[in-house]
């Protein structure tokens, strides 16, 4: 029986190429899910932060202040870059972009006196709502494609099982047909 190259399949190069497409749209699922999860961290994160500045700000109107020393302003940057160093570059770096947030936020309401803390809660909350719900149907999606993955093992050993048997068809053929059973257009040129 002499050796034969084996082409490759059309269908198994079509159910390879399927493969990669849907790994890219579940990296592109997974990517979106982290965004959102993220702007879902930084909406709570800033109406809690809204809240609490109001809070704080209708209590210390109620009360008369009692503290103690007043740390330092090199005091305050000592520990904070104290802390800071304490992390990884990459936290570091997030903390930080936060940190910029919250004080622009801060300064920002400094600047409106008719700000209105509850209404930007119910605000942030409900675009939280909103992009919190897209969640169930991804999840959803992630689920059928990782079920069609499944799949795709099974049908590429069903493929080379399929060209193994072509390959012995074709070689038969040749052995029986002669001249004629080398030119059909499925058999590799052999010499």
């Amino acid at each position: 029986m002499s050796s034969t190259a084996l082409s490759p399949d059309p269908n198994l190069s079509l159910a390879l190429d399927l493969l990669a497409r849907s790994e890219r749209r579940c990296r592109d699922l997974e990517r979106r899910q982290r965004r959102i999860s993220a702007a879902v961290v930084l909406v709570l994160t800033l109406g809690l932060g809204a809240t609490v500045a109001g809070l704080s700000g209708a209590l210390a109107e109620d009360r008369t202040p009692v503290r103690g020393p007043e740390p330092t302003v090199v005091d305050l940057a000592a520990r904070r870059e104290a802390l800071l160093s304490a992390l990884p570059a990459d936290k570091r770096k997030q903390v930080e972009e936060f940190s910029g947030q919250i004080q622009w936020l801060s300064e920002f309401m400094r600047a409106s006196p008719d700000f209105d803390a509850g209404a930007a809660v119910a605000l942030f909350l409900s675009m939280m709502a909103r992009d919190v719900g897209a969640v169930p149907g991804m999840y959803q999606e992630m689920q059928v494609m990782n079920a069609r993955m499944a799949a795709v093992p099974a049908m590429a050993a069903e493929l080379q099982g399929i060209n193994a048997k072509m390959s012995v068809m074709t070689s038969a053929m040749d052995s029986t047909m002669g001249r004629a059973g080398r030119m059909m257009p499925w058999m590799p040129f052999s010499p």
